[in-house]
Formats: C-alpha cells, structure tokens, sequence
C-alpha cells in the first residue's frame, strides 16, 4: 500500500482512508457530500455494493473488461439490469448473495425472482414479514436461510456519514510532481506506463541530462480524490476507455472529461471519482 500511496504522492493525488470503516464507506460518504455540494459524481468500482450509491447525481462505472470497457450505471441501467432501482439494490444482494464478499445467498434463489419478493412486497422488510406467504421451493429455501439473508443485508449496507478528514473543495488536483513521478516510475520499473502517462499529458520523456520539459498544455481545472484499497499498482490510459450502457457492450461512448469529474483514475479497483459544478472548463479526453 505504501508504494501506491507513494506514486499517489508524485501526482499529487489526494488518497485518503479512515480507520475502522472499508472504502466503499468511504466513497459513498465523499459522493453523498459531493452531490449535496451540487456536484456531478462518478465512481469507478468493480464492486457491485456501489450500485446502491447510484442517483441521479452519482454515476458508477463499472468495469466489464479490465478499465478498457465499462458499464456506465445511471438509475435507468441499474434497474434495467438487475430489476430493482438502486434504492433496492441492497435488498436484492441480500436475497441472491455476493461473491466477491464471500456472502452466500439463498439456494435457488437468483436475480428474477429476487426482484419479483422485493417488488411484490416492498422490499427486504416486506419480503421478512410475509415468508410464510411465499410459496413453492424458493419460499421453503428462504424460510431456511432467513437469517444468512439478514446478514447480508446489514453487512452490504454502505456508510455515508463517516468522518472524512479530507473536505471535498480540497480535493482539487493542483498538478503534479515531474520530477518526482520520473523518479518513482523509474525506481519501480514502470516504464510501459511511465510513457504513457508522458503521452497522455503530452510532455515528453525526460532525457539523461535535460530534465522533463513541457511541450504541451497543460491540462487544468482537474480536482480529486482517491480513495483505494489496492491489490496491485498499475496505470491505465483514460483515452480509448469505452463506455458501455448494459446488454449493448460493444457500443461505445465518449470517454468522461473535466466537466464530469475531478481527478484522473489512475487503476485503482476502488477509486472515487467526484465531480465539479458543471461550470468547470477544460477537457480530460484529449
């Protein structure tokens, strides 16, 4: 973890964690004080816990193969894809399970018929309160694995009130360390994504006596926060990004620009993205 924080720290990217809460409490605390701040959210996480975080104001990408294809989760797609609004998203997790978390859902139980209880009976409390009247196996199955169900729930359930030491207006990316990143990248051998960095911020690579020196513009009017739990540092390029909408993969959209958000994703698995007021200029996609 330190060296991620360390090459962080050479693109003077804010990182911030909390003792005693995960990341996702703290992505969905950042994001909910975004969006009351009147700014427009994006999250890129490759957890589905974040579909829960998902307004009208708060976008979640979702990453479908590795950061080159992504699912873009509006309300609409969130629904279209799993049945249930993103209100209701932890209600669903909680009947049919989470993998990644290791969370057993119950047997016989998927997707459709999950969202069929939640939205015949209103949700994960209806669904509790009238077990008795579901019937068939699936009813029987429930019945049986009601507590592992109620674990679920309370174990999906996303903090958004943590105490960040790190205010959102303070977020804002004030460039990076040149010299500092050529350093780092060098030290760890990240060469391949040392040049693409240099591509994508249009400067070149830093020769043995001259330094780095600058020949492009500089793109401004970029703010973030990262907030990660890491397995592996990597960088990925954010132009050639496709954007998917769900069941429509291949298509591809525009990638995300300044005007959405406030820092550059740089490969962390669980990285927050928040965004500025739409009155923000300059272009991330160039």
């Amino acid at each position: 973890m330190s060296l991620v924080q360390e090459v962080l720290d050479a693109l003077r990217i804010r990182h911030v964690g909390v003792e005693g809460y995960e990341a996702d409490d703290v992505l969905a605390t950042m994001a909910r004080q975004a969006a009351e701040q009147g700014m427009k959210v994006v999250i890129c996480s490759g957890d589905r816990d974040a579909m829960q975080l998902v307004t009208e104001d708060v976008t979640l990408l979702y990453p479908v193969r590795g950061v080159s294809e992504m699912f873009r989760m509006t309300p609409e797609a969130v629904t279209e894809r799993y049945g249930v609004s993103p209100k209701r998203y932890r209600d669903l997790a909680a009947l049919v399970g989470e993998s990644s978390d290791n969370l057993p859902g119950v047997p016989g139980v998927g997707p459709k018929t999950a969202a069929k209880w939640i939205e015949q009976f209103g949700g994960i409390d209806g669904v509790v309160a009238k077990v008795d009247q579901i019937k068939g196996k699936a009813g029987e199955s429930l019945r049986e694995n009601l507590a592992g169900v109620l674990r679920n729930y309370e174990l999906n359930r996303l903090v958004d009130d943590v105490s960040v030491p790190l205010p959102v207006p303070e977020t804002r990316w004030p460039g990076w360390d040149r010299e500092a990143v050529a350093r780092v990248f060098d030290a760890l051998e990240f060469r391949v994504l040392r040049d693409r960095l240099y591509q994508y911020l249009e400067i070149e690579e830093p020769s043995a006596e001259g330094g780095i020196s600058l020949v492009g513009e500089v793109i401004g009017a970029i703010s973030g926060a990262v907030v990660t739990r890491v397995r592996r540092p990597r960088v990925a390029a954010p132009h050639g990004m496709t954007l998917a909408t769900p069941r429509m993969a291949s298509a591809p959209t525009s990638a995300p620009t300044s005007r959405d958000l406030t820092t550059t994703v740089l490969g962390a698995p669980k990285t927050v993205v928040l965004g500025q007021p739409a009155s923000s200029q300059g272009s991330l996609a160039r």
